[in-house]
């Protein structure tokens, strides 16, 4: 992964990093391998004529407590350090029993939990002065209109699964957003 970034990178392509929920460890020594610009948990940039916020979206799945629990403590600059000096098998051990966890309690979760809560979206928007989101997270691609706001969810990339799985979001020079599945095909 890191050599295909790096790959990308080198050939000219400005490549931008917003970590997820199972990315609290990457930083500087990646972005460095790789050739990428890291991004803040929440950013926003102006592109195409208009103002617009990225985000991974986790963050914003207040309902669900206990993920909410496990994000809090993960970032925490202690227990990364503390995590980091632990014997790389026991790190591979750990980060397997919480990806095992985390599919066990999906399971038994509501989609209302899970998923991004109004409350939470309409504060980003406010505080971001934006009227336009990107995030994932939640992984049910759609675009949201609720009153003068626009919110893109992007679909999670699983082209081996059955069905393929995955897509992107364009965003022209006029600004047009369009959304695109793993074909390429628009989607309307």
């Amino acid at each position: 992964v890191v050599a295909a970034l790096r790959s990308v990178s080198d050939g000219g392509t400005r490549v931008y990093w917003i970590g997820g929920n199972r990315d609290f460890l990457v930083g500087a020594g990646f972005a460095e391998a790789t050739g990428l610009t890291l991004l803040p948990e929440t950013y926003v940039t102006e592109t195409g004529g208009q103002r617009l916020v990225l985000l991974h979206g986790d963050a914003q799945c207040t309902e669900d407590v206990k993920y909410m629990q496990f994000r809090a403590m993960v970032r925490q600059p202690a227990y990364q350090q503390q995590f980091m000096t632990m014997p790389l098998a026991q790190r591979k051990a750990m980060i397997a029993g919480m990806r095992e966890s985390s599919r066990s309690e999906q399971g038994t979760k509501s989609y209302e939990i899970m998923d991004v809560t109004p409350q939470a979206i309409s504060e980003v928007f406010a505080q971001t002065d934006t009227n336009v989101m990107i995030h994932g997270h939640t992984h049910r691609p759609a675009l949201h209109k609720v009153g003068d706001t626009l919110r893109y969810v992007l679909p999670d990339w699983e082209p081996d699964a059955t069905p393929p799985r995955g897509g992107w979001i364009a965003i022209d020079s006029s600004g047009a957003i369009t959304r695109h599945d793993l074909s390429g095909a628009v989607i309307a």
